[in-house]
């Protein structure tokens, strides 16, 4: 009777043993169960932080686009109306010579005065040739000038003693630079030293020697 009890004591023991070890295991999962909510809790916080930073800076650089698309139209804008005005001022100086032009030819219709024609005529190419320096177009020397063929372009060459080799005689075509660039080059005619003769060279040689 007394092996009974004791078995049944001891039965009652190891129940109580297992459900404080059940009670302290539910505990510890419950610890742990919490504190992986607060992770999840402070990483869906911080994704939200991201999210929210990601959106700010694309509003951002939406805003920033259509700053720029507002502002290279503007640009591009103010670029045609410069060319354009520059054009409008450009025909007005223009029209200024055509003026004279016509001027010109109404009194050649009614004068036999030939030097005040060509007089008027001179004042017109001058008048001209002011609009087009002021515009940076400028003529490009030639006669006289060693020949360049990134400024003249020749058209024949004469054989000559008169001149240095490969120098410019004659002009055909006036050349202009616009600004720094070569509008267009220099029709001309360019120096070809004539080759002596034996029998030249050795005169040469003689009168040396004398």
């Amino acid at each position: 009777m007394s092996t009974e009890k004791n078995n049944k004591r001891e039965q009652k023991i190891y129940e109580e043993l297992e459900k404080e070890e059940l009670i302290k295991l539910l505990e510890e999962k419950d610890k742990l169960l919490s504190q992986q909510k607060e992770l999840i809790d402070a990483l869906q916080k911080e994704l939200e932080e991201k999210e929210k930073t990601k959106e700010e800076y694309l509003d951002y650089l939406k805003r920033l686009q259509a700053d720029f698309d507002n502002f290279r139209r503007r640009v591009e804008k103010e670029k045609k109306d410069i060319i354009q005005f520059a054009n409008e001022e450009l025909i007005k100086k223009f029209l200024n010579v055509l003026d004279n032009l016509e001027r010109a030819e109404d009194a050649a219709k009614k004068t036999n005065d030939i030097k005040a024609l060509i007089e008027g005529i001179d004042a017109i190419i001058k008048q001209f040739k002011k609009i087009l320096e002021d515009e940076g177009v400028k003529p490009i020397k030639s006669v006289g000038e060693k020949f360049d063929p990134n400024l003249h372009h020749a058209m024949a060459k004469v054989e000559t003693n008169e001149y240095p080799d490969e120098t410019v005689i004659e002009e055909l075509q006036k050349g202009y630079y616009y600004k720094s660039r070569v509008l267009r080059p220099s029709l001309v005619k360019v120096s070809k030293a004539i080759e002596k003769t034996e029998k030249i060279k050795e005169e040469e040689q003689e009168e040396d020697s004398e």
